[in-house]
């Protein structure tokens, strides 16, 4: 009679046995929209962690004792790079064998973050984009999934369609939000959405920060203020994280007032915490700004 093993009389009890399941998948984000989409991709496979919690930016993050664990251990690290969030690459180097997925990689000799807020090809805001978040995002997590999960492949490929239907759809949802507008002009306090303007036909007149955590210079608000009154535009729309007293003097100016959009999402939000939420939640603020403060 063949005896079996304790290592293999295990293994059959953590597959047949109720409520026994297999070790999850750690991924780690930067940002929360990331983790979000991950989250709808891997399902009851992984458990996530984003780095970036409610009411921090990545310009003012400062690591947590349990961020460097949760990086330390994860399986995956998901961070844009192109100079958002290029400090999870140092963090990462402490993850031992984990797959780590730059959105943006590094240009060789070049400025990652140049041309932030203006040339929308060079916007690293990336996730801000439907459209990209599914072409890109979705089926490299995916592939890193698979990877480490080879025999749920199958089933992470199905999940993946079924998320990029959904972004699909959340695309086309937006774009009838804006359909009947006939003014598509807004001014943004952080230069977050170019990405987001460039798939939704809409026109940015410009930032009041030039670039994420830096002060308004005087030039920028003068530009910025004349570029808003020659359009007709009152509206300026601020993020839940920023200091927004410049922004509402500014409103007050112009005989408009501020509207709350977030270009990162919050885990724990009640209305926020998964990337449509997030996503519907903008649109709407920017349909409202451009409503109130357009021509």
């Amino acid at each position: 009679m063949t005896r079996r093993s304790p290592l293999l009389a295990a293994l059959a009890v953590a597959l047949l046995v109720p409520g026994v399941a297999a070790a999850k998948i750690r991924v780690v984000s930067s940002i929360p929209a990331l983790a979000m989409i991950a989250s709808e991709v891997g399902g009851q496979r992984v458990e996530v962690h984003s780095l970036i919690t409610g009411g921090a930016t990545p310009h003012n993050y400062s690591p947590r004792p349990s961020d460097a664990r949760a990086v330390a251990d994860a399986d995956v690290i998901l961070f844009v790079g192109g100079g958002v969030d290029d400090w999870t690459r140092d963090m990462a180097d402490a993850a031992d064998g984990a797959i780590v997925l730059e959105l943006l990689p590094r240009r060789q000799g070049g400025d990652d973050h140049a041309g932030h807020g203006h040339d929308v090809h060079r916007d690293p805001h990336v996730w801000l984009d439907p459209g990209w978040m599914r072409d890109n995002l979705v089926p490299a997590i995916v592939r890193a999934l698979s990877q480490l999960d080879p025999p749920a492949a199958p089933q992470l490929e199905a999940q993946g369609r079924v998320v990029r239907e959904r972004l699909t759809n959340l695309e086309e949802d937006i774009r009838q939000m804006f359909e009947k507008a006939t003014v598509r002009k807004f001014v943004a306090f952080h230069p977050a959405w170019g990405r987001f303007a460039s798939r939704f036909d809409l026109q940015p007149l410009g930032a009041i920060e030039e670039s994420g955590g830096e002060e308004p210079t005087l030039r920028r608000l003068v530009t910025t203020m004349r570029a808003a009154r020659s359009a007709g535009v009152a509206t300026i729309l601020v993020e839940p994280q920023l200091d927004q007293r410049v922004a509402t003097t500014l409103a007050a100016e112009l005989g408009g007032n501020v509207v709350t959009v977030d270009p990162f999402g919050d885990l724990d939000s009640f209305d926020r915490n998964t990337y449509q939420e997030l996503m519907l939640l903008n649109a709407a603020a920017f349909a409202q700004a451009m409503a109130i403060g357009g021509e």
